[in-house]
């Protein structure tokens, strides 16, 4: 398109080059900025997972686990080897 409007004399090669150099210049914060929010969408949704596992509430107290070993104790038989 640009090249067209040179050729008709609608914009100057200086114009054309300058526009095209400024587009140039402009690719790699676009591509920064694209990866970036990336980067916060993947955090949020890994913040978002880790805090639901602290949020969990434990299944096993101590008091079980106490009774458990209780439990298991008095079915232990040791005998003297010979």
């Amino acid at each position: 398109m640009g090249g067209r409007d040179v050729l008709r004399h609608r914009i100057s090669m200086g114009s054309f080059v300058m526009f095209n150099t400024y587009m140039g210049m402009l690719v790699w914060p676009m591509i920064a900025l694209g990866w970036v929010v990336n980067l916060m969408q993947r955090g949020s949704a890994s913040l978002g997972r880790i805090n639901q596992i602290l949020a969990e509430t434990a299944t096993i107290t101590r008091r079980r686990i106490r009774l458990a070993w209780r439990r298991l104790r008095a079915r232990l038989n040791f005998a003297k080897s010979q």
